[in-house]
């Protein structure tokens, strides 16, 4: 199909496909080792913020907890806002590395701290009550 002209070479999917995920990584390593969204790290409040959460058990019933797998995960969606709005910008300039170099600390897993104090959040811009207030408009739109 390249050759006919009628689609990108394979070349050119593996240099962006490494694009986009080494834009990734150096986010979230940006973002304190948390991957946020463009969308929901820059755009102003669009509506509601949705979340999925999945549990995976593979193998729950041994004896020992040995060959057997525990995941969870928790994935946060939102719509675009009204007709006309404008996306966020997600340019990335393609690179010529056809593979990905991932860190040597990027799939090290941490122990969870065991203790009961919590940090105090800490926000970009000022939290004003007008986030939390109800619109009907919204609750309808949803």
């Amino acid at each position: 199909m390249h050759a006919a002209g009628n689609s990108v070479s394979y070349e050119t999917v593996l240099r962006s496909n490494t694009s986009i995920a080494d834009d990734m990584i150096s986010r979230y390593y940006d973002q304190g080792n948390v991957m946020i969204p463009r969308s929901f790290g820059s755009a102003k409040f669009l509506g509601y913020v949705r979340y999925a959460n999945d549990n995976l058990d593979i193998n729950p019933e041994t004896l020992d907890g040995k060959n057997s797998f525990h995941v969870s995960q928790t994935v946060a969606y939102s719509r675009k806002g009204a007709a006309g709005e404008a996306m966020t910008n997600t340019e990335i300039k393609m690179g010529h590395s056809k593979s990905l170099k991932l860190p040597s600390d990027f799939l090290n897993l941490s122990d969870a701290p065991d203790t009961e104090i919590k940090p105090e959040p800490v926000f970009a811009d000022d939290v004003t009550s007008s986030v939390f207030d109800t619109n009907d408009r919204l609750m309808l739109n949803a």
